[in-house]
C-alpha cells in the first residue's frame, strides 16, 4: 500500500540490532579490525558485566563484535574472512 514503515532487524547474539556498517570504500567487506579502528568508542576500555550466564568484558561504546561475540580484546575474525570461505572467480 506504499506505507513507509520504520523497523529494526534483530538477532539472538550481539550486536543484537546492528553493528559496523559496510562495505569498505573499495566495496569489500569490513573486518572486525577495520571496524574497531573506525570507531573511537572501540578503545579497549571496558567494563565487566554479569548476567545469569556469567561475567564477561564489554566495551560499552563499540559496535564491532567478533566471531565469539566479543567487542573487546583480541579479535577472532568472522568466518566469512577465513580462507575456506573465499570463493574463486574461476569460470566453470
Amino acid at each position: 500500500n506504499g506505507k513507509i514503515v520504520y523497523h529494526y532487524h534483530v538477532q539472538e547474539h550481539a550486536p543484537f540490532t546492528f553493528g559496523c556498517y559496510g562495505p569498505d570504500d573499495d566495496g569489500s567487506l569490513v573486518t572486525v579490525a577495520q571496524c574497531r579502528e573506525w570507531y573511537q568508542g572501540c578503545n579497549g576500555v571496558g567494563v565487566t558485566i554479569e548476567t545469569s550466564k556469567g561475567k564477561r568484558d564489554y566495551d560499552d561504546w563499540c559496535p564491532c563484535y567478533d566471531a565469539k561475540g566479543s567487542n573487546i580484546g583480541a579479535i577472532v575474525e568472522l568466518p566469512v574472512f577465513s580462507s575456506d570461505a573465499i570463493l574463486s572467480n574461476k569460470t566453470i
